[in-house]
């Protein structure tokens, strides 16, 4: 099962929250996107929620997350992201990730109320592979961690070590939690590293030579981009 990260996409240099295992998005956020530009708008979350034509689209989206869910075949099942239970299309939560999360195509119809650009980024959200890569990068890490147990690592320092040497090579520092905002780039080459570098580990190469073998492949990454 994928674990559930809140990865952070930015829209006009503010942050707009997503849930890597649902698909779900923050509507406050993108909502805080709009109030900064227009402090005095006329428009609410709340407003958008009272409308009719919302209220028909949420009914005729969940009509046809059930039935995607039932027919259970390659073509319909592209509606439903991984780990939605249809027919949920709204999840309201408090705390350190509050305030209401709802289903990516809500998120683009609220997007489209709000003005045409916002429409436009929502749709480019929709259209992107960026939950994939970082589903992907988790499991990427998880096959190198596998390399390190089989090979002996027995401390934390020894994964704190290669974790640190992955994330300068990719982002350019140490820092924590990168991967949950990085881009599609940052994440391809990020999943493709740690794919290397669990090869060379259950190769029995030593870290010095990982290392520069690993500087070698992203310095040839970023020519062949």
């Amino acid at each position: 099962m994928k674990t559930s990260v809140i990865m952070v996409r930015t829209f006009n240099n503010m942050p707009i929250r997503q849930n890597s295992k649902t698909g779900f998005l923050n509507i406050n956020d993108l909502f805080d996107v709009y109030s900064r530009e227009n402090p005095d708008g006329p428009k609410r979350i709340q407003y958008y929620f009272d409308l009719k034509q919302t209220e028909e689209f949420a009914e005729v989206l969940r009509e046809s997350l059930l039935e995607a869910n039932n027919q259970n075949n390659e073509k319909s099942s592209e509606l439903v992201l991984p780990s939605i239970k249809p027919p949920a299309l709204i999840e309201t939560k408090r705390g350190k990730h509050g305030g209401t999360w709802v289903h990516p195509y809500l998120f683009f119809d609220f997007a489209m109320w709000l003005n045409p650009r916002f429409k436009l980024w929502a749709m480019s959200v929709i259209e992107d592979k960026l939950i994939d890569l970082r589903n992907e990068a988790g499991e990427r890490f998880k096959e190198m961690a596998q390399a390190l147990r089989a090979a002996g690592a027995a401390s934390p320092r020894e994964y704190m070590r290669e974790c640190n040497m992955i994330n300068k090579l990719v982002f350019g520092s140490t820092k924590k939690a990168q991967r949950n905002s990085a881009d599609q780039e940052q994440l391809d080459m990020l999943n493709k590293l740690q794919k290397y570098n669990a090869k060379m580990i259950e190769a029995n190469r030593s870290f010095f030579n990982r290392q520069k073998e690993c500087e070698n492949f992203v310095r040839f990454y970023k020519e062949i981009k």
